[in-house]
């Protein structure tokens, strides 16, 4: 399966990109495209395979990087070749469970311990729920030379008590998710003694299945459109959501045409994946009963005139009367009949004169 890697929209009216020179900007959307990128944001950036890939050599590599650095852009440590993004979690979205526990991965594998607590920070700072609060075996990480914490002055960075509250109340949602007994005995015994605290439905979350689903067909999930299909999963069921998604990926489409299917759905009432089918079945009807009134319609009518010249051609010509070629007719069959008889008459008395003689 291909990985995908987002860029956002606004990425060329960025100052810092407008300000960039030509091959600048082609090793900077490199470092955020390349086949080595992960999903936290840190790899191991091959100087052989750069150059190769971008063209540029190794002195304009490394003058580059230093420019982006100073720009607080990226972080580059030399001793191990190993790079960070400094603004990759905030564009790519981590909410997704799978995706977290991705990161969680990674970060085993970071070399650079600044940078490995750099991802473990910016997780808590946007919400991302990783498990790893520490960077792991920090004893034998690689330290980069330089503090991490310097950064561009354009972005806007948390107090570190917001992102301790962050961690906290990570904490809690955490111990919530995996207090599943407790939560689910007393949501059902709400449900069976018919207790109903608001008319609204309560906030779902999506199951993992949707989230892997989603990232499978259409790639890496953002936050807007985790909470869309948070939205759906509590409206019509995570049945319908992954059906409609089915029907997207069949299609060839994005994930906006299975959010219209949805919202087709929603109109009609459609909850259960029996009304889909009888909705199914009437639309082809209905669409089968159109396409044969286009038929009838596109046969005209022929004119009376049209019938009746048709009729006269295929019956049968009558041979009309002719007077005159009778009379000349029957005035031949006169002359041949006088001229046999004059024939005989002189057959005839030529053979009673040879008689004679």
């Amino acid at each position: 399966m291909a990985i995908f890697r987002q860029i956002p929209t606004d990425f060329w009216i960025d100052d810092f990109i407008g300000e960039l020179e030509p091959l600048q900007k082609l090793l900077y959307v490199y470092l955020w495209t390349n086949k080595k990128t992960t999903q936290c944001g840190v790899y191991q950036l091959s100087m052989r395979y750069t150059q190769f890939e971008t063209g540029l050599d190794k002195d304009q590599i490394i003058k580059y990087l230093k420019a982006f650095e100073t720009a607080g852009r990226v972080y580059y440590n030399p001793e191990n070749n190993e790079i960070m993004l400094n603004q990759w979690l905030k564009v790519n979205s981590a909410k997704s469970p799978k995706v977290a526990k991705v990161i969680d991965n990674e970060l085993l594998d970071i070399q650079t311990l600044e940078f490995g607590q750099e991802v473990i920070k910016k997780c808590h700072e946007y919400g991302y729920p990783i498990v790893d609060k520490t960077v792991p075996n920090s004893e034998n990480k690689i330290h980069y030379r330089y503090p991490i914490d310097t950064v561009s002055k354009t972005e806007n960075r948390v107090s570190q008590k917001n992102i301790n509250h962050n961690i906290n109340h990570n904490h809690k949602i955490t111990e919530q998710q995996q207090d599943k007994g407790t939560s689910a005995s007393v949501k059902s015994s709400e449900a069976d003694q018919g207790v109903t605290k608001s008319t609204k439905k309560p906030a779902a979350v999506a199951p993992k299945g949707v989230y892997t689903l989603y990232q499978q067909v259409f790639g890496v999930m953002n936050s807007i459109v985790q909470t869309r299909l948070n939205d759906w999963v509590n409206d019509l069921g995570e049945e319908l959501v992954t059906e409609a998604m089915n029907r997207a990926a069949l299609a060839g489409k994005t994930f906006s045409y299975a959010d219209g299917i949805l919202k087709q759905w929603d109109s009609k009432n459609i909850s259960t994946m029996e009304q889909v089918k009888a909705d199914d079945v009437a639309h082809n009807n209905q669409k089968r009963q159109y396409h044969n009134q286009r038929s009838a319609q596109a046969v005209e009518p022929e004119p009376d005139w049209f019938k009746e010249q048709q009729q006269g051609q295929d019956q049968p010509k009558q041979p009309e009367p002719n007077s005159e070629s009778d009379s000349d007719l029957a005035a031949m069959f006169a002359e041949l009949e006088q001229a046999k008889s004059k024939n005989k008459q002189e057959a005839k008395h030529d053979q009673t004169n040879s008689t004679h003689t």
